[in-house]
């Protein structure tokens, strides 16, 4: 029976804890959400203030950039005519240089069938040098025999 005494007040106990600690996790949800709410309002209130000084800034540089707009127009207008003036020039050149390319292959073409030829008749001398070379040598071996 003293067990069950004891027991019975250590569960009491337990229970006013509870009650206790839940009461105490109750107020401290509540100081929790007041402190969430506290900071989503500050937080709003210092977007709006950032959002209008940003949008000052903001027309402030839209209109610099509305003047730098302009002033690039004129410059890519005056690049534009400069571009096609060197576009012009650039291809004339690359004509001249085809020219002169197609003349140089037509020479080159020349040079080559010139070559070929006098490569054959250097085969040819070359094979009749050789022939002579024979024919010295059979001479010179008929005439050491001559004399001895």
């Amino acid at each position: 029976e003293s067990n069950l005494k004891n027991a019975s007040f250590k569960l009491e106990r337990a229970e006013i804890r509870e009650r206790e600690a839940l009461g105490l996790a109750q107020q401290a949800k509540k100081e929790v959400a007041d402190m969430v709410e506290s900071m989503h309002k500050t937080i709003a209130d210092d977007r709006k203030k950032y959002h209008t000084e940003m949008m000052s800034i903001h027309n402030i540089e839209i209109k610099k950039y509305a003047s730098q707009l302009d002033v690039n127009r004129k410059e890519n207008a005056r690049l534009s005519a400069e571009i096609v003036e060197v576009k012009s020039s650039i291809e004339k050149q690359i004509k001249d240089f085809t020219d002169s390319l197609q003349q140089a292959d037509a020479r080159n073409a020349t040079l080559d069938q010139k070559l070929k030829k006098e490569s054959l008749q250097l085969c040819e001398r070359t094979k009749q040098c050789d022939r002579l070379l024979v024919e010295i040598n059979e001479c010179r071996e008929d005439n050491t025999d001559l004399q001895t």
